[in-house]
Parts: C-alpha cells; structure tokens; sequence
C-alpha cells in the first residue's frame, strides 16, 4: 500500500489506545502523524513511523518541524473527527485539515 492511500487519517491518529487506531488499514506499513500543541497552532512536528505486517508501530525517523495552516488546524471531511466539537475546514480559513 502507497504511504498516500493513508494520508487521509494520519494527522488524526495517536498510535497507542486511540479510539481513531482501529481507522488505520491493516496493510498500511507506513504512517506520517502530524502534532500541533494547539488548533490554532501554525508549527507543530511531524514523526514518521513503520510496522510490518501485523506488527506495532515504531518511530522511523522525526520529530522534525513543520508549518501548518497560518491559523492553525480545523476538523477536515473525512473518516474521522465528525463527531468531534471542534473547527470545521472552510476553503480559504488559513487553516490545515486534520
């Protein structure tokens, strides 16, 4: 599986007891998780991580630093963060899609 077919769900997934774990395809083997300390955050750090088949995930490479929408993050639309009481992504709100 491509690293792009993950994209989608990686900003959104803490890798250990997530209720958003079980979100992760099984034959994904690679994952970039993007943090930002706040929503309104601009820079965060991004990890990436690896597991083989079956296996846990572990760290790969990072944290390196990363910029962010200039306002920071808002739920984007997609698998997860729908229920969740937070910013929705607009077009043009200056904000990354988590």
């Amino acid at each position: 599986m491509s690293i792009l077919r993950c994209l989608p769900i990686l900003s959104l997934i803490w890798l250990t007891s997530n209720a958003y774990g079980d979100g992760v395809p099984d034959d994904c083997t690679q994952l970039i998780l993007g943090i930002a300390p706040t929503w309104d955050s601009m820079r965060g750090e991004v990890r990436l991580f690896e597991r083989p088949h079956g296996g846990d995930w572990v760290v790969a490479a990072g944290p390196f630093p990363v910029l962010f929408g200039k306002n920071g993050l808002a739920w984007g639309t997609g698998l997860a963060g729908q229920s969740e009481p937070s910013l929705r992504k607009k077009e043009r709100d200056g904000r990354a899609p988590a």
